[in-house]
């Protein structure tokens, strides 16, 4: 301890949050955060009535816990895979494909059919687990260590945004409308509507994921940007 004490400080390096902040690898990272997590969570939410609309309302608990299990295994899985094989297939590389998942979960959900549903939210579930582990490192590399608390805080305001405008807006309006009135709304109309407009924002997110890869290919916005600075804690 009174090594560390006497022991010079070292300078914490990166990107001020401002700077971050108005770049366009932020909003990138931010609309892609947007679209999977919310159209993830607001599926995982609903798929006791997804399945009900669908006539398969016994296997709700099992959709609910495939998806689980595949998001937890995923986020193990790109995690070590991530760090294992950087220099072959690095995060940028796991986000788009995290993206991908979504928009082809997305699209198969639409059918509204028991086996589109389940592998559906399979690949919804395994979108959600490789965005949740690989995200946060890609922003560190991004931005490095000085204001990251600030920008990974604004960055995953994305999640609460997608959310309510997923959970609380599109999937529920859809479906009373769909109902007619009714408490319970039966058929693929219930669902589809909203799973083609998720479909599309998710491809908005793989647009903005690929440009995100394709950005950071050979620097980051820290030494890219000549708005680096340096602070000594």
């Amino acid at each position: 301890l009174k090594e560390d004490s006497t022991s010079p400080r070292r300078p914490v390096q990166g990107m001020p949050f401002p700077s971050a902040f108005w770049g366009l690898d932020f909003w990138m990272a931010w609309i892609m955060n947007l679209t999977v997590f919310g159209s993830c969570v607001g599926t995982n939410q609903n798929m006791a009535l997804i399945l009900e609309s669908a006539g398969h309302a016994a296997a709700s608990s099992m959709g609910v816990a495939l998806f689980a299990l595949t998001s937890s295994l995923c986020r193990v899985f790109s995690g070590v895979l991530s760090d294992k094989y950087n220099h072959v297939f690095n995060r940028f590389n796991w986000l788009t494909l995290s993206t991908a998942c979504s928009v082809l979960g997305q699209l198969l959900m639409s059918q509204m059919g028991f086996s589109s549903i389940m592998l559906g939210g399979t690949l919804m579930g395994c979108s959600l687990g490789i965005n949740a582990t690989c995200m946060v490192p890609a922003l560190n590399e991004m931005y490095g260590a000085l204001d990251f608390g600030k920008i990974l805080g604004a960055h995953l305001s994305s999640q609460a945004l997608g959310s309510f405008l997923i959970s609380f807006q599109l999937l529920p309006d859809v479906y009373s409308r769909a109902a007619g009135g009714h408490r319970i709304c039966r058929g693929s109309v219930c669902f589809r509507t909203s799973f083609l407009l998720l479909a599309v924002s998710n491809f908005l997110g793989l647009l903005a994921a690929v440009t995100l890869q394709i950005r950071n290919r050979s620097s980051m916005p820290r030494t890219r940007l000549k708005s680096d600075s340096e602070e000594v804690l």
